[in-house]
């Protein structure tokens, strides 16, 4: 059975991660994924939304005719 331990830690200088694990292993092969945090994504507002909004951010009606 393969055994598995996650770990949460920060990247350090010089865009390094330091991982500490149980003792016994040492020389052995490990296999390390590092999962990145999802970027939060700027929300795109179309054009006519952004002309239907007033300075203080309220909505207005836009007619089209």
């Amino acid at each position: 059975m393969q055994s598995a331990i996650r770990i949460t830690t920060r990247v350090l200088p010089g865009n390094k991660v330091e991982v500490l694990i149980p003792p016994g292993l040492e020389g052995e092969d490990v296999e390390v994924i590092v999962v990145l945090p999802e970027k939060k994504q700027q929300s795109r507002k179309s054009a006519l939304d952004r002309t239907t909004r007033s300075n203080n951010g309220s909505s207005s009606k836009l007619q089209i005719t």
